[in-house]
């Protein structure tokens, strides 16, 4: 038996955050562009407010993060409202949009349809793990705002 068949080192909890760590968008504002979306319906009854409600996943790409282009994700849906009758996140984020893009009272998907066409900005937050709550490190999408 050869050195390559030899039992290998385990990759250890730490390996992993530290590469789910490393493909994460530091925080900061990125100017940016909406590439795509898609609808979907909340499945899961963990989610709330969301649940059974339809939001759209968008994917960004972000200008000069480190140098490079980068893919981001968020969700969006006008609309939605907590339990202490404020704005859900999305529906912030999706007002925000509708704002920047200057579709406020148009559909939803005019909206995003529209910020295909324009830059705007991002701004972009890092959340560190929390292995007390069991949390990953994760980006949010705090704000969109216009560019210049």
């Amino acid at each position: 038996m050869s050195t390559l068949d030899q039992d290998w080192d385990a990759v250890t909890q730490a390996d992993v955050q530290a590469a789910e760590e490393g493909d994460l968008i530091p925080t900061g504002t990125y100017e940016g562009t909406v590439v795509e979306y898609k609808p979907q319906i909340v499945e899961s009854e963990k989610a709330g407010v969301l649940f059974g409600k339809r939001l759209a996943h968008v994917t960004v790409e972000l200008y000069d993060v480190g140098g490079r282009t980068r893919k981001s994700w968020f969700d969006a849906a006008p609309g939605i409202v907590k339990e202490d009758g404020k704005p859900h996140m999305v529906s912030r984020i999706a007002a925000q949009l509708a704002k920047h893009t200057g579709t406020v009272g148009s559909p939803f998907n005019e909206t995003l349809e529209k910020a295909k066409t324009m830059r705007l900005k991002f701004r972009i937050r890092l959340s560190p793990a929390n292995d007390e709550k069991g949390y990953a490190a994760k980006n949010w999408l705090d704000a969109i705002t216009s560019v210049g």
